[in-house]
């Protein structure tokens, strides 16, 4: 079943934790085409006056 799971999540363009070198399967991210640290960059720049 979590492999179907995974399959799907990506199908529709998610990263899957369990492909990571630390796996964590329960884990699905959607990164955008970007780096987490470009997205935390962009983050700061924008919204930590929220």
């Amino acid at each position: 079943m979590a492999k179907k799971i995974a399959q799907l999540g990506k199908s529709l363009g998610f990263e899957w934790g369990g492909d990571w070198r630390k796996p964590d399967k329960p884990h699905f991210q959607m990164r955008f085409g970007k780096h987490h640290t470009e997205l935390a960059q962009n983050y700061s720049a924008c919204c930590t006056t929220l």
